[in-house]
């Protein structure tokens, strides 16, 4: 994964964070539907929590820093990257769990399967990136919390500290 974001991601991220917005705006007395929330967190891994506590005025940011980007082609925030990184792991790794769970400790079946069956998505970790001991660790978290395993994964692939890629992704780090 690229540290500089391409457009097409920069425009995948300004448009979960209009998504995200819209639904903050909606009236207070309604909750948006089950299938609305569904799709963004299927998109999205992760970005519910973000729907949760980000403000409005954080999302307007956000929202202003990735139009500037994509329509200057100035350098993408510092937090752009990071929260790219951490949807497409986080989305790999929930299907490869998923997919691969019956395979736990057959580490030969698990490498088989990643072979045959992992196709990412473009902001995914590509197959050469991930092995049976990677998968291994999906199925095993530390901790048993696939969060702070893509936290990990972010950090390495970004160089970061996983504290750093956290405030990233739910905090304010970048603005």
């Amino acid at each position: 994964m690229s540290h500089s974001p391409s457009p097409q991601a920069l425009r995948a991220l300004l448009d979960k964070y209009a998504e995200i917005e819209r639904l903050r705006r909606a009236p207070v007395s309604s909750e948006a539907p089950r299938a609305e929330l569904r799709a963004l967190a299927r998109r999205f891994p992760g970005s519910l929590r973000e729907l949760d506590c980000r403000s409005l005025e954080d999302l307007e940011r956000r929202c202003r820093a990735l139009s500037a980007a994509l329509a200057t082609g100035a350098p993408a925030p510092p937090w752009a990257a990071a929260q790219i990184a951490y949807h497409g792991a986080l989305r790999a790794a929930l299907r490869i769990r998923q997919a691969a769970r019956p395979l736990a400790g057959d580490a030969a079946a698990v490498q088989a399967w990643l072979v045959q069956n992992y196709h990412p998505a473009w902001d995914e970790p590509a197959p050469e990136r991930l092995d049976g001991a990677i998968v291994e660790q999906l199925l095993r978290p530390p901790g048993g919390r696939i969060h702070r395993w893509t936290l990990a994964w972010v950090a390495r692939e970004l160089q970061l500290e996983p504290e750093r890629v956290e405030a990233a992704l739910f905090g304010h780090w970048g603005q």
